[in-house]
C-alpha cells in the first residue's frame, strides 16, 4: 500500500490547519577561536503542526502534568526527548515522540508530548 499519499494528505490539512514549528537539538560544544566562545553545534529543523490540550482526565501528575501540550506535526526529522520545541512564541521540551508510522518507512505524523 502507499502511504505517502496519506502522508501527503496529513501535510496539506497540517499545513492548512497548523502552524510553524521548530525543533532545536543541542549538539557538542565547540570552541570558536575568532570569538572566544563556545557554540553549540546542534541541528534545527522546520515543519508545521497543530497544538492540542491532554483531556483533564488525562492528567494524572506524573506522566502527564498540568500545561503539558500534544503536538500534531510533520517535520523531516524525527524529534527526541530533551529536544527544544518553539511553537506560536513558546518554548516547549520534547517528554516523548509517538510516530504515526504504517509501515515503517514513512511518518504520516507525529505526536509530541511537550512540557
Amino acid at each position: 500500500m502507499n502511504y505517502q499519499k496519506y502522508a501527503d494528505k496529513a501535510f496539506s490539512k497540517l499545513k492548512r490547519y497548523g502552524s510553524p514549528i521548530t525543533i532545536k537539538r543541542s549538539g557538542r560544544k565547540v570552541y570558536d577561536k575568532t570569538t572566544n566562545t563556545y557554540i553549540d553545534n546542534g541541528e534545527e529543523f522546520s515543519g508545521v503542526a497543530i497544538q492540542r490540550n491532554f483531556d483533564q482526565k488525562n492528567i494524572d501528575g506524573t506522566n502527564i502534568k498540568f500545561g503539558d501540550v500534544l503536538f500534531m506535526a510533520q517535520l523531516p526529522k524525527r524529534p527526541q526527548s530533551n529536544d527544544t520545541v518553539v511553537f506560536g512564541g513558546r518554548t516547549y521540551t520534547v517528554i516523548s515522540v509517538d510516530p504515526m508510522n504504517v509501515d515503517g518507512n514513512i511518518d504520516i505524523f507525529v505526536n509530541i508530548h511537550a512540557r
